[in-house]
């Protein structure tokens, strides 16, 4: 299961890895709609990770297999979700923040723009939540419901 934390983790590792100015490149389709899709041209040196996209890619390190991935290239993260795919179990916060990097993405920004976006999502996301709720996950006894 990949929550919020870890979406953020992955998604970081993935700007430390290519680098907060790397961008992926657009295929063909009208800009911002959903014909058009990202992806980056690799180099013959580079290893079959390098074609995907920052939410691929940060699903790939989480070990979801590439036929799992290969449902992202012509939906969104949010399709992904719905469909509730058995090979890797996102929670709603982790879908928040990674859509919020792919939306990013799809405008032509950065990585590192892509992470903020993210991470703003999961601020945002995670104030949603009451003080009470958070302090009893934190805390020791669990909640009983009479």
């Amino acid at each position: 299961m990949i929550d919020i934390v870890e979406a953020l983790d992955l998604l970081d590792s993935c700007v430390r890895d290519r680098g907060a100015d790397y961008r992926s490149r657009r295929r063909p389709g009208a800009p911002g709609s959903r014909t058009e899709r990202y992806y980056t041209c690799p180099a013959a040196t580079e290893t079959p990770a390098a074609t995907e996209t920052i939410v691929q890619l940060a699903l790939i390190k989480a070990g979801a297999p590439h036929s799992a991935i290969g449902q992202l290239t012509n939906g969104t993260v949010a399709d992904f979700y719905a469909s509730g795919p058995d090979s890797i179990n996102l929670t709603l916060g982790a879908v928040v923040a990674l859509r919020a990097a792919e939306s990013g993405e799809r405008l032509g920004h950065t990585w590192g723009v892509c992470l903020q976006a993210a991470l703003r999502a999961a601020s945002r996301f995670v104030e949603l939540i009451p003080d009470g709720v958070v302090g009893r996950a934190a805390g020791a006894d669990p909640v009983q419901i009479t």
